[in-house]
């Protein structure tokens, strides 16, 4: 008997909490993903204001958005901030995360506090706190401060992450390795990375999409001559409201698929191999 005509043949009453469970799944997506849709087809809008649905259909404000050389500025900008913060916290992330992970101590535990308190602080708070601390001292550029402040946002990602990646091993691999003559540090680096390897690509591209999009804590601390680009579209459309704001916001979301689908990928292939 196939699936079909089983599920012709199961009572109404039996099945109504299940089609009950996915309507409301429906639903919920369709919140979350509807004002996305709404605005990627405005940014195909001929008009100059936002309107939708759109009235005709016109790749003008993507040629408009690769013209402005201040987008693409603040574009190139934040794509270098976040690969450099991605680059340090992921590399920082885990170098904690395999050192914390079996430890036990008060000092591992004070670790992993101080790693993840960002989680729980409002960014408002930590943009204030890092602007009076670095307002300190002239010692440490603009782009150094804005860098540091994005690797304290991207940290707890990937330490929680690769965390979470370790736990899924088996100790017993890296311990096999140990007992055949490698040291902790050899073991690690071609046992237990590896086995781990999707979920560093995750905590990257995390860390990447975090660093990419972030606003609140940037707004206290960048450089007002270089803003990155999340910050230029909130300043731009303070004062104008025209559809290249929607090209632009397309064009992130479009950079955070890419990213999100290649990170989907990478964590297939790790399995796999």
């Amino acid at each position: 008997m196939d699936n079909l005509t089983r599920r012709a043949r199961t009572p109404l009453r039996r099945r109504l909490p299940g089609m009950a469970l996915w309507a409301g799944n429906a639903c919920i997506s369709l919140f979350l993903v509807a004002p996305i849709l709404i605005v990627m087809l405005s940014s195909f809008n001929p008009k100059q204001y936002f309107a939708f649905p759109p009235t005709g259909f016109t790749l003008r404000w993507y040629a408009e958005l690769a013209a402005n050389a201040e987008i693409v500025a603040a574009f190139a900008f934040s794509l270098k901030l976040a690969i450099l913060a991605t680059a340090a916290s992921t590399l920082f992330g885990t170098a904690m995360a395999v050192a914390v992970h079996r430890a036990r101590s008060l000092a591992a535990g004070a670790v992993r506090g101080a790693v993840l308190a960002p989680l729980v602080v409002p960014g408002v708070v930590l943009g204030i706190a890092l602007l009076l601390y670095f307002s300190q001292t002239d010692a440490i550029g603009p782009f150094a401060v804005l860098l540091g402040a994005h690797v304290c946002l991207t940290l707890p990602f990937v330490f929680r992450i690769v965390t979470a990646g370790i736990e899924s091993t088996d100790r017993s691999i890296e311990e096999s390795a140990m007992s055949l003559g490698a040291s902790r540090a050899v073991a690690v680096l071609t046992v237990t990375l590896p086995l781990i390897k999707g979920s560093i690509f995750a905590a990257a591209t995390f860390a990447f999409l975090t660093s990419f999009d972030e606003v609140v804590v940037t707004l206290f601390i960048a450089p007002p001559d270089t803003p990155t680009l999340p910050v230029y579209i909130f300043h731009y459309i303070q004062y104008n409201s025209d559809t290249l704001v929607a090209a632009a916001a397309t064009a992130m979301v479009l950079i955070g698929s890419v990213a999100a689908w290649l990170c989907s990928r990478k964590a297939s292939l790790g399995r796999l191999y």
